[in-house]
C-alpha cells in the first residue's frame, strides 16, 4: 500500500497535471493500492477510482468520482463537492418529464431517482451544465431568465455569472466567438438533478 500526503500540493500548475498523470500511470502498472490525500477535488476526482465523503465523521458517499460528482446521494456531498446551484420546491410530473415548482411558481426541469409527483425535494445543476441562449432565440418559454452579471475569461472557457431573481448562479461555457455581454437578458436551459427532501439534509 502506497500512502501519499499532498505529494503535488507545492508544484505549479502545469508540472502538478504532468505528475498526475505520471501517479495515475505508475499506481496502474504497479497495481498498487494508494491513499491519496489531498484538499484539491479536482485532483482527488482525476486520480481516484473511488473517493469517499465524510460529514462528521461518518461516511456520507463512497463511490466513483464521476457517481460523487454527478449523482450525489445527499445534499451535503452535492455541496461539498463541486460548485452547484440549488432549487427547492414540490415534484411535479408532466408529458415531457418531472419537474421542480418552486415557492415563486416557476417549474425547474429535473430528474433523479425516487422521486413521485407531491413530494418535496432539492434540485442543484452544476456550472457546465447551463447552456445560455439569447432571449429572442427562445423555445420553452417557462425557462429560467437572467441578466449577465460579469464575465471571467480563462482561455478555452469563461465563466458567466448570471443573476437570477436575487440570486446569481455562475455558469461554465466554451468559448466559441458566441459570448454574452454584462447586463444581457439570457435564458438558461439544463435539467437539474433532484433529491427527495428526506434525503437532501445536509
Amino acid at each position: 500500500m502506497l500512502l501519499l500526503d499532498e505529494p503535488l500540493s507545492a508544484l505549479d500548475k502545469n508540472l502538478r497535471q504532468d505528475m498526475q498523470v505520471e501517479l495515475k500511470t505508475l499506481q496502474q502498472t504497479l497495481g498498487l493500492t494508494t491513499i491519496f490525500v489531498t484538499h484539491d477535488q479536482e485532483e482527488a476526482l482525476s486520480l481516484s477510482d473511488r473517493v469517499v465523503v465524510m460529514n462528521k465523521g461518518e461516511i456520507e458517499q463512497l463511490d466513483t468520482p464521476a457517481n460523487i460528482y454527478n449523482q450525489p446521494v445527499s445534499e451535503y456531498v452535492a455541496r461539498f463537492v463541486g460548485e452547484a446551484f440549488f432549487f427547492r420546491g414540490r415534484v411535479e410530473g408532466g408529458y415531457s418529464g418531472l419537474a421542480l415548482r418552486q415557492d415563486d411558481g416557476k417549474l425547474i426541469p429535473i430528474k433523479g431517482e425516487a422521486l413521485e409527483a407531491g413530494q418535496e425535494a432539492i434540485a442543484f445543476v452544476r456550472p457546465e451544465w447551463v447552456d445560455l441562449s439569447k432571449l429572442d432565440v427562445l423555445l420553452e418559454p417557462e425557462a429560467p431568465q437572467g441578466i449577465v452579471d460579469r464575465l471571467m475569461f480563462f482561455g478555452q472557457s469563461s465563466d458567466y455569472l448570471v443573476n437570477i431573481s436575487d440570486r446569481q448562479m455562475r455558469v461554465k461555457r466554451r468559448n466559441d466567438g458566441k459570448g454574452f455581454s454584462s447586463g444581457e437578458a439570457v435564458a438558461l436551459r439544463f435539467i437539474a438533478r433532484a433529491l427527495p427532501e428526506s434525503g437532501a439534509g445536509a
